[in-house]
């Protein structure tokens, strides 16, 4: 989910949605349109002895099933109520989502489009009947990027591919993971699920339940230290926030996901960094301002996450917007021009951030 600009985050956005190659596998083989009254008797005996939902779903959503009634009863014959719920939600999701999304595809195309509806805007209700086994020794923050990868063109049996995300799980991952999986599947109706709205369970499953005292805007100089450690993305991510509060936590998930979501524009996001570095000094927009410029001059590139954050923390609360602002323009107007030379970078900064750099200075 990383977007194409570069960006004091994009490491970090890129550690959390790696996702490894996927083994897919096919629960049931196509069902014919339609049973015939002695197939369908055969159909319920042999259903009543299945007791999984990601069975009994790989049933009602294959071919011609999902319309029949009778075939999607005996899908799910002998089923506890529960069970028969949780199929139902996933064949009704996806069918909403076909409606909307899938109008004039045929073959290969309406398959595949069939099979993004359930690994994306239907996932809550499809892991939540894929629940976990837990055979594996994943991580919750592993099943994510899994996710995604189910949703592509190439996976043929989303279903299938989810429950392969969800079984990797290791056993001490399963609280975490069916906390995700479960808000999704409540937060809102087929086809409008947001993040946004599970970002608690979010940002505990990449932490794996862990919490310590670190805040928000001290994470970065952790995450930027992750490439010099040798240790795996996955792993030193996960290291870092573990270290920060669950209130942290939340906040820099909310950041990343807001960063990644607006092309890491970082004044579509201002309130959300705002609220992870929590300013709290003295120091007045120009001195934060100032401080930034020398991040970027000592490294040559564009300021760091820990920089922002750091020269934010220190700063006056009311500093914040404005130093935001033109920190905002500076990237977008003046940076390249301002890394050539310092008397056109000034040129540059009163021509076209001339307004945002007087409510700084100001």
């Amino acid at each position: 989910m990383p977007r194409a600009r570069t960006s004091w985050l994009r490491g970090a956005k890129v550690w959390l949605y790696r996702g490894g190659a996927l083994a897919v596998v096919g629960l049931l083989g196509c069902l014919p349109d339609r049973f015939t009254d002695g197939e369908l008797d055969q159909k319920v005996a042999t259903a009543t002895q299945l007791g999984s939902c990601r069975t009994q779903a790989s049933c009602a959503l294959a071919p011609g099933c999902a319309t029949d009634q009778a075939c999607r009863a005996a899908c799910s014959a002998g089923a506890a109520d529960a069970v028969v719920a949780r199929v139902n939600a996933v064949v009704e999701c996806r069918a909403a989502c076909v409606s909307k999304n899938c109008a004039g595809a045929t073959g290969s195309a309406l398959s595949g489009c069939e099979n993004n509806c359930l690994a994306d805007q239907c996932a809550g209700e499809s892991l939540a009947c894929a629940a976990p086994t837990a055979t594996g020794a994943g991580a919750c923050s592993d099943m994510l990027p899994c996710v995604t990868n189910c949703a592509m063109p190439v996976v043929t049996d989303s279903l299938s591919c989810l429950a392969t995300c969800t079984d990797a799980l290791a056993s001490a991952e399963l609280g975490v993971a069916t906390a995700v999986t479960s808000c999704l599947s409540a937060s809102g109706k087929a086809g409008t699920k947001s993040s946004d709205a599970c970002i608690n369970e979010f940002a505990a499953c990449y932490a794996g339940g862990v919490s310590g005292s670190a805040l928000c805007h001290e994470s970065f100089a952790c995450l930027e230290g992750c490439a010099k450690t040798g240790k795996s993305d996955e792993a030193c991510i996960r290291e870092c926030m573990a270290k920060l509060t669950t209130t942290a936590q939340t906040q820099l998930v909310s950041c990343l996901e807001c960063l990644g979501d607006n092309n890491n524009i970082i004044s579509a996001c201002k309130s959300r960094i705002i609220a992870c570095a929590d300013p709290k000094g003295t120091s007045p927009c120009a001195k934060m301002f100032e401080q930034t410029t020398k991040c970027i001059k000592i490294n040559g590139t564009a300021a760091s996450g820990s920089c922002i954050a750091t020269s934010l923390h220190g700063g006056k609360p009311q500093a914040a917007i404005p130093y935001i602002d033109l920190l905002a323009c500076y990237n977008a107007e003046c940076g390249q021009v301002c890394d050539k030379s310092p008397s056109e970078c000034t040129t540059c900064l009163a021509t076209k951030c001339g307004t945002k750099q007087g409510a700084c200075t100001g």
